[in-house]
This record gives structure tokens, C-alpha cells and sequence, in this order.
């Protein structure tokens, strides 16, 4: 339950990074992309089921926020965050706890999403192949 708690948080670091002027296009288009996804009616795990619905919005947040930590460098994201602690560490923690909680097949979903949306342009390697099926919304 105290994952889920730190969601709003992790939303308000979403917009705060958005609205960030020196951010990349394709980082924003990335951010974009996850917004679209978290506002969807459709999910690996509906939201009217308690926690777990929530917990797959919160894994993909945080595997969106790890991406743009390693391509930006974590001082970006510690400066969009004004929660409690270090950021960057609490995001290995969250997916830590979040990826025991959740099934395997709704996590590789959601890391061949990001994986999907991530990829530096003209990156073939990132992209799921035909057998792979489709990324998740």
C-alpha cells in the first residue's frame, strides 16, 4: 500500500519534467506516450481493482523514469523531485517491491512498452519483432 502512495508524487515529477524547457523532444514525446497510456480506459491491470491496478501505472512510471535517468543523468530527475529522499534510489526500490508484487507477464508488458517508446530514433534493435506481438497500449 505505501508504494501506491508515492504515485501522485511520482505524477507530479511526470509534469514538473514536461514542463521542463530543456528537455529533449523525444523525452517529451516519451512522457507524452506514458500520459496517454496512465489516462487509457484500457490496462494490463484495470484500475477498479484495488492496488494491483495501481501498481502497474506505478511500474511504468518508474521504468519511464529510470530510462530518462540514464539518457539525462539522475540530477535531472532530482531536480523535478520534491519528495522525501533520493529519488533516484527510491525508484530502484519501487520497482524492486513492485516487480515481486506483480505478475512476470504484466512486467515484461510494460518494459517492452517503454522499450518500444524509448528507442533512439533509427534503433531497430529496440523494437519488438512480429513474434514478439505488440507492446501494451
Amino acid at each position: 500500500m505505501d508504494l501506491v502512495l508515492v504515485l501522485p508524487r511520482l505524477l507530479k515529477m511526470l509534469r514538473r519534467l514536461w514542463r521542463d524547457p530543456d528537455l529533449p523532444v523525444g523525452e517529451k514525446a516519451l512522457l507524452a506516450a506514458t500520459a496517454a497510456y496512465l489516462a487509457s480506459p484500457i490496462d494490463l491491470i484495470p484500475d477498479s481493482i484495488p492496488v494491483l491496478g495501481q501498481l502497474d501505472d506505478l511500474l511504468l512510471i518508474v521504468l519511464v523514469l529510470r530510462l530518462l535517468a540514464r539518457r539525462l543523468g539522475p540530477e535531472k530527475l532530482r531536480a523535478a523531485w520534491d519528495g522525501p529522499g533520493d529519488v533516484v534510489e527510491l525508484l530502484e526500490t519501487v520497482e524492486e517491491k513492485t516487480s515481486r508484487l506483480l505478475p512476470s507477464p504484466v512486467r515484461r508488458q510494460l518494459a517492452r512498452w517503454v522499450k518500444a517508446r524509448g528507442e533512439e530514433p533509427g534503433d531497430e534493435s529496440a523494437r519488438p519483432s512480429a513474434r514478439e506481438g505488440s507492446p501494451a497500449p
